[in-house]
């Protein structure tokens, strides 16, 4: 499996912020996460994604059990 590299994330996170039309500022306030926390979500995705690939499943499957685990918790 390819690494998801950290700009690719970056420029994913850009583009789906511009095809809102939001601003970093805008975002990061809907997001509800400072502007320059922004710029450390490409690093956090690409821990993410290597320790997926590490277990040999999808970063989406990853995801997925974190938000399962969140649910147990609640």
């Amino acid at each position: 499996m390819k690494l998801l590299e950290q700009r690719s994330v970056s420029l994913a996170v850009s583009r789906a912020r511009l095809q809102r039309g939001w601003t970093q500022e805008e975002c990061g306030i809907r997001a509800d996460i400072s502007r320059s926390h922004l710029a450390m979500i490409a690093a956090n995705l690409t821990t993410i994604c290597k320790l997926a690939y590490a277990f040999e499943i999808q970063p989406h499957q990853l995801v997925q059990l974190m938000e399962e685990v969140q649910a147990e918790q609640a």
